[in-house]
């Protein structure tokens, strides 16, 4: 498996969810698409995973890194990954609760940024790159993947072609997991349908800053 595959699958996925005809197949694409997206503690039965090929073995430090002249840093991408897909399949799709608050989260990962780092300055990327707490951010991050697989298993081909709800989109605002700022993205999800958030961000999103955060390793201090 290599990134040339996961871009291929993700095409593949793609064209399947524009036929909106088997959702059975549907849902297989992604759940083994999605596995190779996330930590085999998400998906036991996997044979790889991109995620924890980064992570293996990297230093805190490095995790915390952030090279001169670029923006982020490994642990904000995976921060920003986590909130991006929690906010986008529970309050979106599922309209329930963001993982970041039924599971106390926010505490566990020393973090005071419940927003989803769009529109993040600098000095508050370098701020939550030092003070977030690495092993539950791995942790929530797990957490997130676990419940995308549950809500995507019981999809319907129904609920796939679904918009998304102004109602739902206001709630990003209220409760602080979008900023003023970043309006523009909620507008982008509020075009969509369930279908469309599957390929992005619940995919296609994980693959860019997998990437960014995969070129972030080569970096030196």
């Amino acid at each position: 498996m290599d990134r040339k595959e996961l871009n291929k699958n993700q095409t593949k996925l793609r064209d399947e969810l524009l036929k909106f005809e088997n959702i059975e197949l549907i849902k297989q694409m992604f759940l083994k698409h999605h596995a190779h997206l996330h930590s085999l503690k998400v998906y036991k039965n996997s044979s790889w995973s991109y995620a924890d090929e980064i992570l293996d073995g990297v230093s805190e430090a490095k995790i915390r890194f952030i090279p001169q002249k670029l923006n982020h840093s490994i642990a904000w991408c995976f921060w920003h990954l986590a909130r991006i897909e929690d906010v986008t399949m529970n309050t979106l799709v599922e309209n329930e609760e963001q993982i970041l608050t039924s599971d106390n989260y926010l505490k566990k990962l020393n973090v005071k940024f419940t927003d989803t780092g769009n529109g993040m300055t600098p000095e508050e990327v370098a701020e939550l790159s030092k003070a977030i707490n690495i092993d539950e951010l791995i942790n929530y991050r797990t957490a997130v993947g676990k419940k995308t697989e549950r809500i995507v298993k019981k999809l319907t081909l129904k609920k796939l072609k679904e918009k998304i709800s102004q109602t739902s989109i206001d709630r990003l605002f209220k409760e602080k997991a979008l900023r003023k700022n970043a309006k523009g993205i909620a507008e982008y999800w509020s075009k969509k349908t369930v279908a469309g958030l599957l390929l992005m961000p619940a995919t296609r999103h994980n693959i860019l800053h997998l990437n960014e955060a995969n070129n972030l390793l080569k970096k030196r201090k």
